[in-house]
């Protein structure tokens, strides 16, 4: 089972990752979880790094950075397959949707996005969650370049939206407290078809 949880910079995915990790390995389930993009995984988790968070990087386009996304989940997919075949549950933050979010706040056309996905078949996700609210500051990064944008970031959550009412992704609240938070992700997981698989 993969499980991808979506939403903007600052809203909480890394704690309930945790925290639905914690309740599906008390359920019996074995869980594996993943942050997208992969950071070290050369050449492409480097650079995007770089273009994300060195002030001296040059501009690039949306569309070739979308592609540095793109090879990066591609060039980890024979890694989250093994970890598939190995665990019950594969957990990510971020993946596809990501990029499609923030490919289309740098002014990609939508249909740029999904067609460069489609041609460059990834993994599906089972279940792919939207994790929406305000932002938390608390969490805010002063070196990467769309942390401080708030126009960026707001514009990124209504594509967001967008893109969970397209793709049918349930959507949570981030702004509860955090245990309602896992509460209603626990919920989701539980019911969707997959998450019933072996129990």
């Amino acid at each position: 089972m993969f499980v991808v949880l979506y939403g903007i910079n600052n809203i909480g995915k890394s704690t309930q990752i945790k925290r639905l990790r914690e309740r599906l390995e008390a359920a019996g389930k074995t869980v594996m979880t993943v942050k997208y993009p992969i950071y070290d995984l050369e050449p492409t988790g480097p650079q995007i790094n770089y273009y994300l968070r060195d002030r001296e990087a040059p501009e690039i386009s949306g569309e070739n950075f979308q592609m540095l996304y793109i090879q990066n989940r591609l060039d980890y997919e024979p890694q989250l397959v093994q970890a598939l075949e190995k665990h019950d549950v594969v957990l990510a933050e971020d993946y596809i949707g990501t990029g499609m979010a923030w490919g289309m706040t740098q002014g990609v056309p939508y249909e740029w996005l999904q067609g460069k996905n489609m041609k460059h078949l990834q993994r599906k996700a089972d279940l792919e969650i939207l994790l929406d609210g305000e932002r938390f500051l608390l969490g805010k990064e002063d070196q990467h370049r769309n942390e401080g944008d708030n126009t960026a970031l707001e514009q990124t959550r209504r594509n967001f939206q967008f893109l969970a009412k397209r793709y049918k992704w349930p959507t949570v609240d981030a702004n509860q407290s955090e245990e309602q938070v896992t509460e209603d992700l626990w919920n989701i997981v539980k019911s969707s078809s997959v998450g019933q698989e072996g129990s």
